[in-house]
C-alpha cells in the first residue's frame, strides 16, 4: 500500500512570560528565526506597550493575566486559560520565560501534551549568597518542574552548574551565552555623531569624566552604591558626571540622596531613552551595581561598544567582566572598594582604552546571530528526540524545513 503523504498543517510555536515587553527586549530574534522555519508563533503575556509592536511581526498575541507572586489565585486561572489554548492551538514546542509564567506554562504543557517544552532561566532565584526564604520557595518549585521541562537553558555558568547538578531536565541542561546583542548597533562610527549631540545637549564639559548606568531604579539594581562611591570620588577632586537610564519606584530616593550629597549637578535621572548605543559611546565607564542578576544585557552592549565596565562580583557579571582586564569587579555595598575602582579607572586612560579593545573583543560570542543560531539547534534537538528522531523532517537545520 502507498504511503500518505501527511496534511500540510501550520506549525505553531509559542512563548509564555509576564509581560510583553521581556519578549521585545529579549526575545524578537528567535522569533522572527521560527516565522521564517515556517511557524506561527504566539505569544501569552500581560498586556503592555511592548503588544503592539510584536503584532506589527506577524506575532499572535494572547493576553494572560500573570500575578508576580506565585501563590495569587490569580495564576490559577491564568494556567487554566493557558491549558485550553495550549490544547486548542496544538503547539509543536513551547518556551516559557521569567519566574512565575514559566512555572504556569510548563504546568499547561503538561496538561495539553505539548511535544516539546523549553525553559529560559533568566537567572534562578536561588543562587550563591541568596537569602535563604528564596532558597526555600524557589529552588523546591524549580525541581518539581525539572522533570516537566524537555530542555532548561541557562544563561550563565553558576546557573548552568547548579541546574546540571541539582534539577532533572526530561531531556536535557543546556548553557547559551544570554539572549545576544546586536553589536553593528554599537560601532563607533555610527555611534560618534549621537556622542557628541548627548555631550553638548547635557552640557558636559571636556574635563567630566561620564558614568553610566541602564536599569530599572529598584533596589535590585542597587544605583545608591554609585551615588555613594561618586561622591567619595568628588571628594578625591575628580569631575564625574554620573547618568541614570531607566524608570522605577526609587527614582525619588536616588534624587533625594543626590541631593543630601552635593551631588544634584552631578546626578542626572535620564529616565527612558531610546538612543541607548549613543549613551553608552559617550560614557567612560558603565556600571551594574546589582544584587542579583541572569546575564546583564547592558553589560553586553557596553562591552559591544568597547566601554570598561564596573560592576558587582556577581554571577552573570562576573561572566562578562575579567576583573583587572575588561574592567573592575567589587563587592556589594562596598561603597570604599567601589569609589577606589572607579577612581583607578577614570585616572588612567591609557589603560582604560586597552580594557576598552580587550572588551570589544571578548563579545564575539555573544553575537545575536550565534545566540539564535545555538537555540534554532536547541530547538531541533528537542523536536528530534519528541517524535524520537522525526522532528529533521519538521524542523531542519538552518531554520528551514528539510
Amino acid at each position: 500500500m502507498a504511503e500518505v503523504e501527511p496534511v500540510n498543517v501550520q506549525k505553531k510555536a509559542a512563548f509564555v512570560a509576564s509581560v510583553y515587553r521581556h519578549f521585545e527586549l529579549f526575545h524578537v530574534p528567535v522569533m522572527e528565526m521560527l516565522q521564517r522555519a515556517g511557524y506561527e508563533v504566539h505569544a501569552f503575556a500581560e498586556d503592555d506597550y511592548a503588544k503592539v509592536r510584536l503584532q506589527e511581526r506577524g506575532i499572535v498575541c494572547h493576553d494572560i493575566p500573570i500575578a508576580r507572586s506565585p501563590l495569587r489565585w490569580q495564576n490559577v486561572r491564568a494556567a487554566r486559560a493557558l491549558i485550553g489554548h495550549f490544547k486548542r492551538e496544538q503547539f509543536e514546542l513551547v518556551h516559557v520565560h521569567t519566574p512565575v509564567a514559566s512555572i504556569i506554562g510548563r504546568i499547561a504543557g503538561k496538561f495539553a501534551k505539548t511535544p516539546a517544552v523549553l525553559y529560559t532561566a533568566h537567572g534562578f532565584h536561588f543562587f550563591q549568597g541568596a537569602p535563604l526564604p528564596f532558597w526555600l520557595l524557589y529552588y523546591p518549585v524549580e525541581r518539581l518542574m525539572a522533570p516537566w521541562t524537555d530542555v532548561l537553558i541557562t544563561i550563565n555558568r553558576e546557573d548552568y552548574e547548579r541546574a546540571s547538578s541539582r534539577l532533572p531536565a526530561r531531556q536535557s541542561i543546556k548553557y547559551v551565552p544570554g539572549v545576544g546583542v546586536d553589536v553593528e548597533r554599537f560601532q563607533p562610527e555610527i555611534t560618534q555623531a549621537g556622542r557628541e549631540r548627548l555631550r553638548a545637549e547635557l552640557q558636559i564639559a571636556p574635563e567630566e569624566h561620564v558614568v553610566l548606568c541602564i536599569a530599572e531604579l529598584n533596589d535590585n539594581k542597587n544605583q545608591i552604591q554609585l551615588i555613594e562611591a561618586v561622591h567619595r570620588v568628588t571628594e578625591r577632586g575628580l569631575r564625574v558626571r554620573c547618568l541614570l537610564v531607566g524608570v522605577g519606584e526609587q527614582d525619588t530616593i536616588l534624587l533625594q540622596r543626590a541631593k543630601d550629597l552635593g551631588l544634584q549637578d552631578q546626578v542626572q535621572l535620564l529616565g527612558y531613552r531610546l538612543d541607548v548605543p549613543e549613551l553608552i559611546a559617550l560614557s567612560d565607564v558603565c556600571t551594574l551595581l546589582s544584587k542579583r542578576e541572569g546575564l546583564p544585557r547592558f553589560l553586553l552592549e557596553a562591552m559591544a561598544s568597547g566601554r570598561p565596565i564596573l560592576a558587582t562580583n556577581i554571577r552573570g557579571s562576573r561572566d562578562l567582566v575579567q576583573d583587572g582586564e575588561t574592567g573592575r569587579l567589587v563587592p556589594i555595598g562596598d561603597v570604599e572598594a567601589t569609589a577606589d575602582a572607579l577612581y583607578d579607572l577614570l585616572t588612567q586612560p591609557e589603560r582604560l582604552a586597552e580594557m576598552g579593545r580587550e572588551i570589544r573583543e571578548r563579545v564575539q560570542p555573544y553575537r545575536t546571530e550565534n545566540v539564535v543560531q545555538q537555540i534554532e539547534d536547541i530547538y531541533a534537538e528537542a523536536l528530534r528526540v519528541a517524535y524520537k528522531g522525526q522532528a529533521s523532517k519538521r524542523f531542519g537545520r538552518g531554520g528551514l524545513p528539510s
